[in-house]
């Protein structure tokens, strides 16, 4: 088992809570990081990644799925 997968990603911190609370709801053990950066810096961050919503390894192909996204590189 590796560690967690980046399954969406956001300059907007409300995006990627958004998308959390819609897989959280469905039973995927989802968490955004770098939120409190961007909390910070007005609700926004800036960066190549931005605010990322991460899942456990295994549940990343079923998040993607409800999310309908394809994987990030």
């Amino acid at each position: 088992m590796n560690g967690p997968t980046i399954v969406f990603q956001s300059a907007h911190v409300s995006d990627a809570q958004l998308a959390c609370a819609r897989l959280q709801a469905a039973d995927i053990g989802a968490e955004v990081r770098d939120e409190d950066t961007a909390i910070n810096f007005g609700g926004a961050i800036l960066g190549e990644q931005g605010v990322t919503v991460i899942v456990p390894e295994e549940q990343a192909e079923a998040a993607r799925e409800l999310l309908a996204l394809p994987p990030v590189e």
